[in-house]
């Protein structure tokens, strides 16, 4: 079966991907491009997970979100932030209930 001008071949990968953007942009979130091992800072990563810099650094201290130290800086991979935050969302979704709706 060939392919026509226009039309592409989606790999699983690439269906993952689309099924991600759909489901952050679902979310109300701004969907951008950017390589996932790329450092970011604290203040950055506490925004995209919408939580302060000290919860957030209990999170580092933890261990539930990976970080390096540049200096007296730490720095996050945006893919480990975004995976985190999937993560997050899903766990708070089988969590919520419809058990304080009473049947009548």
């Amino acid at each position: 079966m060939s392919i026509g001008a226009g039309q592409y071949r989606l790999t699983p990968e690439l269906v993952e991907l689309i099924t991600t953007m759909l489901d952050d942009v679902s979310y109300g979130r701004e969907v951008t491009s950017a390589p996932s091992n790329l450092p970011i800072g604290t203040e950055v990563a506490s925004e995209l997970l919408g939580v302060s810099r000290p919860w957030l650094t209990t999170l580092l201290d933890r261990g539930d979100l990976p970080s390096v130290r540049k200096g007296t800086k730490r720095r996050i991979r945006l893919g480990d932030v975004l995976a985190y935050r999937r993560t997050d969302d899903a766990r708070r979704d089988c969590s919520l209930s419809w058990d304080f709706v009473e049947e009548k």
